[in-house]
């Protein structure tokens, strides 16, 4: 459930399901370090909701993280730093930058809510500057850091890096797939000058590969479709869905809104919040 609830935080469009996951976490008191309080509160960020965040932050220092140990401390400096970074989207770049004067040494987490934070705000500058501190500073060794640049490159339309990232990883994770894949479908999605068909391909080939019943491929595929007008394969996507995540319901409603279709939307509003 933590590589779960890491991977939902990652996908800056799965907010609301990392929330989900980590309250189910929090009931049942399992598995809850730093990675799972972070990546919680950088949900919050992605949902705009501070005053949720704020209260995991004060869990977070209520559960022991930081309280006798030095090393603790300035871990627990970190994640406070990596809260404000995930929450505050505009001034991440300027508080990351505060946090380095302040003598706070940044944590995989800090560079997961920054690099979100630059790629919601297409800073390509930015984001190439950050990936080559990254390099420098050995964080491309850890894993969420890798799949948070592939997908921040996805959005800045630079697939060829997105690859270059992935393929420099040791170990692919199933997370490491989904960054790669719905990073992909999403630069179809957004970008016009690509052929519709060169998306249905891909969509093919991941049937054949068993990949399009996770709600992760399935939301993005589903994405992709919506943001290029095609309701019917957007509605086909979504009936083969088994699990229809919070994502999925919205971009399907999207997708009927897009093309003025509001009775539908309305009705499948209806249906979502009669589902839960």
């Amino acid at each position: 459930m933590p590589a779960i609830l890491s991977g939902y935080s990652q996908e800056g469009n799965h907010g609301l399901e990392a929330i989900f996951v980590f309250i189910e976490m929090v009931g049942e008191w399992m598995g809850l370090d730093h990675v799972s309080f972070t990546s919680a509160v950088s949900a919050c960020g992605h949902e705009m909701n501070l005053e949720l965040g704020k209260q995991i932050h004060g869990l977070t220092i209520k559960s022991g993280y930081g309280n006798d140990h030095v090393s603790c401390m300035n871990d627990r400096n970190a994640v406070s730093s990596s809260t404000m970074i995930s929450i505050d989207e505009d001034d991440a770049i300027s508080l990351f930058n505060e946090m380095r004067l302040d003598g706070v040494y940044p944590n995989d987490v800090t560079f997961v809510g920054l690099i979100h934070a630059i790629s919601i705000r297409k800073l390509v500058e930015e984001g190439e500057m950050i990936h080559g501190f990254c390099i420098k500073t050995g964080f491309l060794s850890k894993h969420n850091v890798c799949n948070s640049l592939i997908t921040m490159h996805a959005k800045f339309e630079s697939i060829h890096d997105s690859i270059k990232v992935f393929e420099e990883l040791n170990c692919r994770e199933i997370i490491s797939w989904n960054a790669l894949i719905s990073g992909v479908l999403s630069a179809i999605g957004d970008a016009q000058d690509i052929s519709l068909k060169f998306g249905q391909r891909c969509h093919s080939s991941l049937i054949k590969l068993g990949l399009v019943t996770g709600p992760i491929i399935a939301g993005a595929l589903l994405d992709m479709y919506a943001k290029r007008g095609s309701i019917c394969e957007s509605k086909r996507v979504f009936s083969e869905t088994p699990h229809k995540s919070q994502f999925a319901w919205t971009a399907i409603i999207s997708a009927h809104a897009g093309h003025g279709d509001y009775d539908s939307e309305i009705e499948l509003f209806k249906e979502m919040i009669k589902k839960g």
